[in-house]
């Protein structure tokens, strides 16, 4: 047996009495949660405990930071699972977790534990304070110091990552990685920063979330709604709005000498229905404003003014799953114009990788007539990703007066048409 699963069974086995576990009022200790527990990240068959004793969680998954030899140990899905981790498989969730990767301090996070009137727990997590990173960048071979910078501060992925350099002489490394259940070959840049403060924050449902009844999209809108309330904004790693993604117990490096911390705020677990309930409130305002628009279209001048906008605060050495996206936005919204080729081009141009017959041979490979095409909220979310605050400007006072003096899609075209505006 492992080290690893030495410390795991050892964590199983709890021996306080319940009212002693971690000085937990009773009436939390108490508390029945369903919870999914594994080895590994890796694993595919959580064993579901469907009525686990809060007292016992923290007494012995939440009590202490075990050492183990490498990240990834002691996973677990905060709720109920049948057969596997699949997301069909996932029925319920009776805790929302939170990770944090820089963009809040310590003692920002503690102060809001000490504060808080929610049952949480808030711990540090295994690379807490890292000062290496390995990052993606595709189509180099060999990356600067200054080229890893603007790349970090470009990214939302890593812009959290302050006075980056890079390491092994900015040369590609490679190691392999385990995807399903084979390992595969994988290459990165590694880098050096500033200390990055990691943590994990876990609320306590007053009852679990039924994904058969809010279904996953609404189990992803309740879960930002809770997280956006609470922190003023998504400032923590969206990952956790997946029901199906794991977090892992309390761990740290074998013999690290990083300072790590567990605190609770023993208040009353959260009430989720409220926010399910302002969710539901949103989605019949916007079902509504739909239909009283009667999808009167905005005119391709304004669709241009809007891309345009947005493609000024996005950088133009993005991944190229990024890069492609935003290509189907602009062929989508455009209608494969010439125009909106054209802009494309432009700010493409801008990075080092650029190729005419690369760019090009993208664009005529889109499927304008796809189902479910990509379309502007997408671009304008990802120019909000990468300029904080940034909203696209609305439409022109004409556009505006124009749709304001209609009152149907025919008569708008026509008004537009004798305007000599494109639609």
């Amino acid at each position: 047996m492992s080290t690893n699963e030495s410390a795991l069974s050892a964590i199983l086995e709890p021996t306080l009495p319940i009212d002693e576990a971690g000085g937990i009022p009773l009436h939390l200790a108490n508390m029945e949660v369903p919870i999914s527990l594994g080895r590994s990240q890796y694993e595919t068959e959580f064993q579901c405990v469907p009525k686990a004793k809060v007292g016992r969680l923290i007494q012995s998954y939440f009590g202490q930071h075990l050492e183990t030899d490498g990240k990834g140990f002691g996973a677990f899905i905060p709720g109920a699972t049948e057969a596997g981790r699949k997301k069909n498989n996932i029925t319920s969730v009776s805790m929302l977790p939170y990770d944090f990767d820089g963009g809040i301090s310590e003692a920002a996070l503690k102060r809001f534990c000490e504060e808080s009137d929610s049952f949480l727990c808030l711990y540090t997590t295994y690379n807490h304070r890292t000062t290496s990173t390995k990052i993606k960048v595709r189509d180099k071979d060999v990356l600067t110091d200054e080229e890893a910078r603007e790349h970090c501060a470009s990214s939302p992925r890593y812009s959290h990552l302050k006075n980056v350099r890079v390491l092994h002489d900015g040369k590609r490394q490679k190691r392999q990685v385990r995807k399903g259940n084979k390992r595969v070959d994988a290459s990165y840049f590694e880098v050096a920063h500033d200390p990055v403060e990691k943590f994990r924050v876990i609320f306590f449902l007053k009852e679990p979330i039924p994904l058969s009844e809010v279904g996953t999209d609404g189990f992803t809108e309740i879960y930002h709604a809770f997280g956006e309330h609470r922190f003023g904004g998504r400032i923590y790693d969206e990952a956790g709005s997946r029901p199906t993604q794991p977090s892992f117990i309390p761990t740290k490096p074998k013999g690290t000498t990083v300072k790590h911390f567990i605190c609770y705020g023993f208040g009353e677990p959260s009430n989720w229905r409220s926010y399910w309930e302002d969710v539901q409130a949103k989605r019949a305002k916007k079902t509504k404003t739909q239909r009283s628009k009667q999808h009167l279209p905005v005119s391709s001048d304004e669709k241009l003014r809007q891309i345009s906008e947005c493609l000024q605060v996005i950088p133009a050495d993005v991944l190229y799953p990024v890069w492609r996206k935003i290509a189907c936005v602009i062929v989508h919204e455009t209608g494969g114009s010439d125009e909106g080729r054209t802009l494309f081009h432009t700010w493409s141009e801008q990075s080092v990788q650029y190729s005419f017959e690369e760019t090009e041979k993208l664009l005529e490979g889109i499927d304008e007539d796809h189902p479910k095409p990509a379309r502007m909220g997408s671009l304008i979310k990802l120019a909000c990703d990468c300029q904080k605050g940034f909203t696209p400007s609305p439409p022109c006072n004409l556009h505006r007066s124009i749709v304001a003096q209609t009152e149907s899609r025919d008569e708008y075209l026509k008004l537009m048409t004798e305007l000599g505006v494109n639609v």
